[in-house]
């Protein structure tokens, strides 16, 4: 009988994996001309929105004078609309502009397609079905609670 994995073993790995496979996902879209922080902005008004800028530095867990300038960047390059909070005049609600839509679609084609050669070309049939029947598990692992 095989002992599971100890869990202060798998850890490191698997914390490793995850940054090796983000950073192969930011440099499959060299030209996104997004910002880590700009697109993961984007991705959480998407998830959430609309947001304040100051609901979104909470969610993003930076200051709001730091989110302000990403927001800021956002609108000047048309990928945020904003639009008065109908409880307080004094605030502004961030949503995705359809222009921010599709920029987040394309950087996600791109990823997507740059993925799908990487298991293609490194990863035999089997081991791809492997990984297939473990994405449940890092899914249910990474799942908002």
């Amino acid at each position: 009988m095989t002992r599971p994995e100890d869990p202060a073993a798998l850890a490191p790995r698997l914390r490793i994996v995850a940054a090796r496979l983000n950073r192969l996902a930011r440099n499959a879209t060299p030209e996104a001309h997004l910002t880590p922080s700009q697109e993961s902005a984007m991705r959480m008004i998407r998830k959430r929105g609309p947001l304040t800028t100051a609901e979104l530095a909470e969610i993003e867990h930076v200051r709001p004078q730091s989110m302000g300038q990403v927001v800021r960047a956002l609108g000047e390059a048309g990928l945020v609309d904003r639009t008065p909070d109908p409880d307080d005049g004094r605030r502004e609600l961030l949503a995705l502009s359809d222009a921010g839509e599709e920029s987040l679609a394309a950087v996600s084609r791109e990823r997507d397609a740059a993925f799908a050669s990487l298991l293609a070309e490194r990863l035999a049939d089997a081991d791809r079905d492997a990984l297939a029947a473990a994405l449940p598990l890092l899914e249910t692992l990474v799942a908002e609670r």
